[in-house]
């Protein structure tokens, strides 16, 4: 996961391992804030978002297969060189060991919100309107999803807010990569009956450069 803070001031990375219990970790997820260099502009910098991803790697378990694919979600939209530094952390991280030569890597972007509010709805066969059920997907063309992660029967007010879920020609697989997003919202273990909106990995670096900002705020105050 790639995300940057509201200020610009911060940007996070998350990385969540869910792979066969033959590799080692077949599970595990870590996710640290980084300061930004420049903070007039979303978009971070290639060399910063390389040495992110080094250090957030550093921190493995002892024990460590390399890694076959990857997803890479960006919260929000993919900015300037990102895809770049991105592909320089993988080119180092596979010079350690970290990454398999042959990985697969797909991008999306993972739009939170949009200008033009997105609903989804179900009309049973009497006629009723209901919130749609949790995981429903639509696709809008070959390149563009829209996901309800929540939704009927957990969800008794309000409506379903989906989220956008946009690939291009750096993902192969727009569905493969939405089921990812929904998978990552069952990871919930605050209340393991109850799906989130987002991806556990989203939601992680929501949470931290929240955290982060009001720490900020409590220093210059």
């Amino acid at each position: 996961i790639i995300d940057v803070g509201r200020d610009k001031r911060h940007f996070a990375l998350s990385l969540l391992i869910a792979r066969a219990s033959d590799k080692s970790p077949d599970f595990h997820i870590i996710s640290h804030v980084f300061p930004k260099t420049d903070k007039q502009r979303e978009g971070i910098n290639p060399v910063a978002l390389k040495e992110a991803m080094v250090e957030l790697f550093c921190e493995r378990p002892r024990r460590f297969d390399p890694i076959n694919s990857l997803l890479v979600m960006r919260d929000g939209q993919i900015v300037d060189e990102e895809p770049e530094g991105f592909d320089e952390g993988v080119a180092e991280l596979t010079k350690m060991g970290l990454i398999s030569p042959d990985v697969r890597i797909d991008w999306v972007e993972v739009h939170k919100d949009t200008l033009k509010h997105i609903r989804i709805w179900n009309i049973t066969d009497e006629g009723k309107i209901e919130n749609p059920l949790i995981g429903t997907a639509i696709s809008l063309n070959t390149n563009m999803i829209v996901m309800a992660s929540t939704g009927s029967p957990t969800l008794h007010q309000g409506t379903a807010e989906p989220v956008l879920i946009v690939g291009d020609e750096r993902c192969t697989d727009i569905h493969g990569a939405a089921r990812a997003h929904f998978e990552g919202t069952q990871l919930n273990w605050s209340s393991p009956n109850v799906p989130q909106k987002l991806h556990i990995g989203l939601k992680r670096t929501d949470e931290d450069l929240k955290a982060r900002d009001a720490q900020e705020i409590r220093r210059y105050r």
